[in-house]
């Protein structure tokens, strides 16, 4: 475990080192964000081995007072949180904006990998259980999309999913979700914004942007 730790870590610090000097090639010394990436950085290297020596079965007990506390965060950004650029994302917190939605992917983990540990079967899972599962995972993900950020939503969703078809969901049951999706996507596709629309345009097909 000591192993994977270090090795996902090293891989991180390469991809964000190069987020990083991609970002001061670009502003040189007309700006400062390089150097605010930087320390983030070195927070985030410190925080990591911090949680490394945090037994994570303290998160497993600490689950539903985790995933709770996230919802109320989340819940604090309709009513206080701070808007910019046509959403309303972030809570402040002195001279700091928190996003709450980054520590709901956290807890998305936690709460559905405890929820996997205790419920699934080796004969796959049952109705109900599927139905709560995806319930612990649509609360946030509606919440966030309430902001509106569809794509914190949509991987906050896609983790969730991820994690229940790996634990051994049957084929039948993945069809059955695929299906739905599938068929939900022209209705949630009438319910987005313009420019959640362009970004997924511009996604499938570059050359449609302009810039």
């Amino acid at each position: 475990m000591k192993r994977n730790f270090y090795i996902i870590l090293f891989t991180a610090i390469i991809i964000s080192i190069t987020g990083i000097i991609n970002i001061y090639s670009i502003t040189h010394l007309s700006s400062s964000h390089w150097l605010k990436q930087t320390v983030w950085l070195i927070i985030s290297i410190i925080g990591a081995f911090i949680l490394f020596r945090i037994d994570y079965l303290r998160l497993y007990n600490m689950r539903w007072i985790l995933y709770l506390f996230s919802l109320i965060l989340l819940l604090m950004v309709d009513i206080i949180g701070m808007e910019g650029g046509g959403a309303q994302r972030w809570l402040r917190l002195g001279n700091w904006n928190f996003q709450p939605s980054e520590f709901a992917k956290l807890t998305v983990i936690i709460i559905i990998s405890s929820f996997i540990d205790k419920k699934w079967k080796p004969e796959g899972w049952e109705t109900g259980d599927l139905v709560k599962a995806f319930l612990l995972i649509f609360v946030p993900v509606a919440l966030v999309l309430g902001q509106p950020d569809l794509g914190t939503a949509g991987i906050i969703m896609l983790i969730g999913f991820l994690l229940m078809i790996i634990s051994g969901m049957r084929w039948k049951t993945f069809l059955y979700i695929f299906l739905f999706f599938i068929i939900s996507v022209p209705i949630m596709w009438r319910f987005m914004l313009d420019y959640q629309k362009a970004r997924i345009i511009s996604f499938l097909n570059p050359y449609s942007d302009p810039l």
